[in-house]
């Protein structure tokens, strides 16, 4: 039986996702910048400057076990850390944006 995590930037980190995986827990979370070490994503004025739904992912295998890692930017740059999920398949979602003060569609990972 297999089990899944969730929680927050202040315990994501790819060592502990790597532990938590080997014993058969799969575990996602959001992730602070410096936490998956070695992996470099677009700055985030470049990401902005995309739009909402903008998202770049990016796989690596530590000690066997396959993480990614995925930046999406919607009111701000969210990383996500996961060793089950990955950003696609995308769907469409409403969103507000303030510039146009309207409601426009974006992706969502």
């Amino acid at each position: 039986m297999s089990h899944k995590l969730f929680f927050d930037n202040w315990f994501t980190g790819i060592n502990l996702q790597v532990q938590l995986e080997k014993l058969k827990i799969h575990s996602v979370g959001t992730v602070r910048l410096s936490r998956p070490v070695g992996c470099t994503f677009m700055e985030d004025k470049q990401i902005k400057v995309n739009g909402h739904g903008t998202f770049v992912e990016k796989q690596a295998t530590y000690d066997n076990v396959t993480v990614r890692a995925v930046r999406w930017f919607d009111n701000c740059s969210v990383i996500l850390l996961s060793t089950f999920a990955a950003a696609n398949p995308v769907t469409m979602v409403e969103r507000w944006d303030k510039k146009k003060n309207e409601v426009v569609a974006v992706t969502s990972v």
